[in-house]
C-alpha cells in the first residue's frame, strides 16, 4: 500500500538520506533547493509554493507510514488548466519496485480529480533514464526535448518535457 499526504518538516530527515551527492541533487531539483536539502531549505520551498497559491509538496508513505517518496505539485496554470509535477524522488532502497510509478499516478490523480487539471507536465533530465521510464509507465508521454537545459560541471544536460492528459490518464490511473 502507498499513500500520499502533505509534506511535513519531519519528513526532511528521510529525504536528506536519499540525496547521496551533488550530482544526484542536481538531477532531483535542478539546484532549486539548497544542497544538502535541509529542513529549512525544504520548508522555504514549501512556503514559497504555498505563497504562490499554486502548489505544495507531498510525501509518499508505505504501509508502515515510513516516507518512501516525495514530490511537489507546482504552477497550476489556470489559463490552460495544467499542473506541473517536480522534485520527484523515491528512496533509493525502494527503487525498481513500482513505488515511483504508483506515486506519480497518485500525484496525477490529485491533479486531475482534486485540482481539476486537464493536463499535467513534468521535466526529466536525459541522464535520468530510469525516472523517464517510470513516468512513461505512469502514463506520461514525451512532448519535446531541449538539448541545453543545465550545466553540471562539464556535463551539459538536456531535458525531456513530458505530459499526461485527463483523457489519456483514464487508461493508466486506477485510483
Amino acid at each position: 500500500m502507498l499513500r500520499v499526504r502533505p509534506y511535513r518538516s519531519s519528513d526532511a530527515a528521510a529525504i536528506q538520506t536519499w540525496i547521496r551527492d551533488e550530482r544526484e541533487h542536481a538531477l532531483w531539483c535542478a539546484n532549486l533547493i539548497d544542497y544538502p536539502p535541509s529542513v529549512d531549505a525544504l520548508d522555504r520551498k514549501r512556503m514559497a509554493l504555498d505563497a504562490e497559491g499554486y502548489g505544495t509538496m507531498f510525501t509518499a508513505l508505505n504501509a508502515a507510514d515510513i516516507p518512501v517518496g516525495f514530490f511537489a505539485v507546482m504552477r497550476l496554470e489556470t489559463r490552460i488548466n495544467n499542473a506541473h509535477l517536480g522534485f520527484i524522488i523515491v528512496d533509493p532502497a525502494m527503487r525498481g519496485k513500482g513505488i515511483g510509478r504508483r506515486m506519480v499516478q497518485l500525484a496525477a490523480g490529485y491533479c486531475f480529480h482534486l485540482l481539476g487539471a486537464d493536463s499535467i507536465t513534468l521535466k526529466v533530465y536525459d541522464q535520468n533514464e530510469a525516472a523517464r521510464k517510470c513516468y512513461k509507465a505512469a502514463g506520461f508521454v514525451d512532448v519535446a526535448h531541449n538539448d541545453k537545459s543545465l550545466m553540471f560541471g562539464k556535463e551539459k544536460w538536456g531535458t525531456w518535457d513530458m505530459i499526461i492528459t485527463r483523457k489519456r490518464s483514464k487508461r493508466f490511473l486506477s485510483l
